[in-house]
């Protein structure tokens, strides 16, 4: 196992010890030793970089097209709907700048990484009604 790189280097390549094998490297990300097998040493970091920028791609593009989308269909339905489920306090007159960016975000994670959110949205359920339940008890508490 190579020697642990400088603290300054975010990544590190070094060549794998064990067997003697050149298709596998070593990278460290945070301290903590990633094996990777390439096929290629000189090509190493693009295609290493080419793996975790897909996601990333998917989810630029996913946001400008539903940014575009909701942007497009604002007036149309969007801000009717948010006006029903909205109460007055959370509307003011051009809301399309804070909730189209802020849908977009939700509608492209939950393109690119459906499970984390789902997740996300389960943790907040349970601490909302976690945080309801201890609000209800405390008044009850309260009153008497």
């Amino acid at each position: 196992v190579p020697a642990e790189p400088e603290p300054y280097s975010p990544w590190r390549a070094g060549r794998f010890a064990g067997e003697g094998r050149s298709d596998c490297c070593v990278v460290y990300r945070a301290g903590i030793p990633l094996q990777v097998e390439i096929s290629d040493p000189a090509s190493f970091f693009p295609s290493f970089l080419e793996n975790a920028m897909t996601p990333i791609l998917i989810w630029l593009i996913a946001f400008a097209v539903v940014l575009t989308l909701l942007l497009k269909r604002w007036d149309a339905s969007i801000n009717r709907g948010l006006d029903g489920l909205l109460p007055a306090v959370l509307r003011s007159e051009d809301d399309r700048w804070v909730w189209c960016p802020a849908l977009a975000v939700l509608i492209a994670t939950a393109i690119v990484r459906p499970v984390d959110l789902l997740f996300t949205v389960i943790v907040i359920g349970v601490l909302a009604l976690i945080g309801t339940k201890l609000a209800g008890w405390v008044m009850n508490k309260v009153q008497h």
